[in-house]
């Protein structure tokens, strides 16, 4: 299983905390409006006048979830992992699929007699939401990617949906994450047009997966020298679909 590594050093003479998301493609079945990208990872407020670091840590590790939402004391949404199975990539990969108790429309559980069947796509996996499932739904049930908190193993959503009965969607993880400003909490809905400006990190191909990053008092990332040896690709700018 692979690991990936990200560490930030704060020279921006600004304490910050920073902010983990991960790229997800849409599923092609499901509206880009309707499929949010979910906070990953929080750093805890880092000095920006000294040598203060953070680092983010992250495995090619993922599960099917479902989960229900609520607001936060900020007025953010999060979404919160109900249950999770571990997901694998495909080929011969996961086919989750989320039914109700008793079919009674509402009420999410796992549908253990289809989880034997596989997915084929290479490097996905499929997650349905069955037909017992009322839309919408009184409950608001979410479902999507999770992956799992590095020091607590707790499953964070980081991909989610509305349930949308009888529809089957495709989800194919990527190995690039945004670094943003912010203290929301993980599992938080990312608001694309109002983050700003992110660090983009693409791990895809990288021959060491590893990557140093300082934040300067000028508001923009430099990267240190291994990360181009590396074979990591990095930009800054405005979140793609913003």
């Amino acid at each position: 299983m692979s690991s990936f590594k990200i560490t930030i050093k704060n020279k921006s003479n600004n304490d910050r905390a920073f902010l983990l998301f991960q790229d997800m493609p849409v599923p092609t079945n499901l509206n880009q409006k309707n499929v949010f990208a979910n906070i990953y990872q929080r750093s805890p407020t880092i000095n920006g006048t000294g040598s203060a670091h953070t680092d983010f840590t992250m495995k090619q590790q993922y599960y099917a979830i479902y989960g229900t939402s609520q607001a936060t004391a900020d007025g953010a949404i999060r979404v919160d992992t109900g249950d999770s199975v571990p997901a694998k990539l495909g080929p011969n990969g996961t086919l989750a699929v989320v039914t109700t108790v008793d079919h009674n429309g509402v009420d999410p559980t796992w549908d253990q007699s289809q989880m034997a069947n596989t997915a084929q796509a290479k490097g996905g996996f499929d997650l349905r939401a069955d037909n017992t499932f009322k839309f919408p739904n009184p409950n608001e049930i979410y479902i999507g990617c999770g992956a799992p908190d590095p020091k607590t193993g707790e499953v964070i959503p980081i991909q989610t949906w509305l349930a949308q009965p009888g529809l089957t969607s495709q989800i194919f993880p990527k190995v690039i994450y945004y670094i943003a400003f912010g203290r929301f909490e993980p599992g938080v809905v990312v608001d694309r047009t109002t983050i700003g400006q992110v660090l983009k990190v693409d791990f895809s191909g990288a021959a060491i997966p590893n990557a140093t990053f300082t934040l300067n008092n000028n508001g923009t990332y430099e990267a240190d020298d291994k990360v181009a040896a590396n074979g990591v690709k990095w930009s800054f700018g405005n979140i793609d679909g913003a």
